[in-house]
């Protein structure tokens, strides 16, 4: 398989680089695309001075990955330059505009690409977050990973790429959940074992993935021995319902006093202000994986 294709959301069989890839019949030949194969295969994670970053939106028509598009419209420092969804869609091959229903943004939305671009952010699905992300290893890409709920294989598949590329693994985009594991932490630490701790997370009723992914990272972040693969032992109770973005609560309950820290998401923009400051940051970067509050703590997050 050519270095020069990344897919869209159809979950693929996970294969390593070590491993010899049949063509396909929808695989570009670089003979016939050198020129765009090298562009996309340098490994060079800076950009000019004076040039946008070039950014592909994997789940570009989904409910966050609509938002970042919408943002990178008129931002003065990334530019769309492709966009990414399932190979069943129908509508492939038009504007992402149109398909949005806003103006043209100039840009096609395909399963794959041949076109070059400096960062990926994916908003997919997890079986093709892995995908891309071995992907982006192989061409020198940085990534951006917003989705939840991946198995075992496809976290050692991310943990793979991030050997060779910066990953940013982000169960939540949000600034402001990066800070309420912090807190979370700190609370654990100073009250001890006479608190019982039980979070509660609230979230749209077609999310697929019950209890979410940021509730499952603050409950092992609260875990002195985290369990590995099995669940965390600390309590979670999931609510699927309406339209809610988001909301997560610790609740600490100790002799004569509770605790509750509570973050709610008032909108979705706040996921793709996230994603957007996370490709900003990766560039650059030496090969590892991070979270979003190593993007927080560096002086040059914004």
């Amino acid at each position: 398989m050519p270095l020069d294709r990344l897919r869209g959301l159809r979950r693929q069989p996970r294969r390593r680089q070590a491993r010899a890839r049949p063509p396909r019949p929808d695989a570009v030949d670089s003979r016939r695309s050198g020129a765009e194969a090298r562009a996309l295969q340098t490994t060079t994670n800076t950009t000019r001075p004076g040039t946008r970053l070039r950014v592909a939106l994997s789940g570009a028509t989904g409910r966050v990955g609509r938002r970042v598009a919408a943002l990178l419209r008129d931002d003065p420092e990334l530019v769309l330059a492709a966009a990414l969804a399932s190979p069943e869609r129908p509508d492939l091959g038009a504007d992402l505009g149109a398909v949005l229903g806003t103006a043209p943004f100039g840009v096609p939305l395909e399963s794959s690409t041949e076109r070059a671009f400096d960062v990926l952010i994916d908003l997919s699905v997890p079986s093709a977050s892995a995908e891309q992300a071995l992907r982006c290893a192989e061409l020198g890409r940085p990534i951006v990973i917003g989705t939840t709920g991946q198995s075992r294989e496809e976290l050692e598949s991310i943990e793979e790429a991030a050997r060779t590329i910066a990953v940013v693994l982000a169960p939540n985009l949000s600034p402001g959940v990066a800070v309420l594991r912090e807190l979370a932490a700190i609370a654990r630490r100073r009250l001890g074992a006479d608190f019982d701790v039980e979070i509660l997370e609230y979230h749209r009723r077609g999310k697929r993935d019950a209890p979410s992914g940021t509730a499952l990272a603050l409950a092992r972040a609260l875990e002195a021995d985290p369990p590995g693969d099995q669940p965390p032992s600390i309590p979670i109770h999931s609510v699927r319902a309406g339209d809610i973005a988001g909301e997560h609560a610790l609740l600490f309950a100790g002799p004569g006093e509770t605790l509750l820290l509570r973050h709610r998401a008032l909108d979705r923009d706040l996921f793709a202000r996230g994603a957007r400051r996370a490709a900003r940051w990766l560039i650059g970067r030496a090969p590892g994986l991070y979270t979003m509050s190593d993007v927080l703590a560096s002086p040059d997050a914004r």
